[in-house]
């Protein structure tokens, strides 16, 4: 089974694809490491969404600031 493309919307992204809980069912994470880490008593976070709408628009999106 091909893996769909993933485009970066930022360089330092990395993607990785994991076996999932059932046969032919394939989980993709996209990790995005902060820039610097000042605080060291601020979390990584974990988002987990369905399948309806893109990671990359979720997690990667930037705001002002």
């Amino acid at each position: 089974m091909s893996r769909p493309e993933t485009r970066k919307l930022d360089p330092r992204e990395k993607h990785f694809w994991t076996p999932g809980p059932s046969a032919g069912l394939d989980l993709f994470l996209r990790h995005l490491a902060p820039e610097k880490r000042v605080d060291q008593s601020v979390r990584p976070v974990l988002y987990i969404h369905g399948a309806t709408f893109p990671s990359a628009l979720s997690v990667a999106h930037r705001f002002d600031g």
